[in-house]
């Protein structure tokens, strides 16, 4: 990486920070973000060549880096099973925002409701079983 690449992905990396809160966040030179999301750490691209990802983002509608997030939190649980609480939670957003994104889903046929989850305190949360 040349200096004038290393600025460009500091000035980018500081960009995201900004917008998420002042995390730490670390850009590689290809793309790829180093920070934590929720309470672990999270890798994952903001510079998507995956066709997959770009198709399923297209398709849905949700950002490529959003997608790439969604599949990163799957991979960590070890279940393609979340709720929208559990998305919000791992992607530091509101559950609102989390569940605008599995409404999204799907709407685009990724998604599809496989059962309830009944928390100790307050209201009942859908599951839902995520394919790619």
């Amino acid at each position: 990486m040349n200096p004038i690449n290393a600025f460009s992905n500091a000035t980018e990396a500081l960009e995201i920070a900004t917008q998420t809160g002042n995390t730490v966040k670390v850009l590689t030179d290809s793309g790829q973000v180093i920070s934590p999301v929720g309470q672990r750490n999270c890798t994952y691209n903001v510079k998507n060549f995956d066709e997959k990802i770009v198709r399923i983002s297209e398709k849905s509608g949700i950002t490529a880096e959003n997608i790439s997030k969604i599949f990163t939190i799957l991979e960590r649980q070890g279940s393609n099973h979340l709720t929208a609480y559990d998305l919000s939670k791992a992607l530091g957003t509101t559950t609102r925002s989390g569940n605008r994104l599995i409404g999204k889903l799907f709407q685009a046929g990724y998604a599809k409701e496989s059962g309830i989850e009944q928390p100790a305190k307050g209201r009942p949360r859908r599951v839902y079983e995520l394919k790619f």
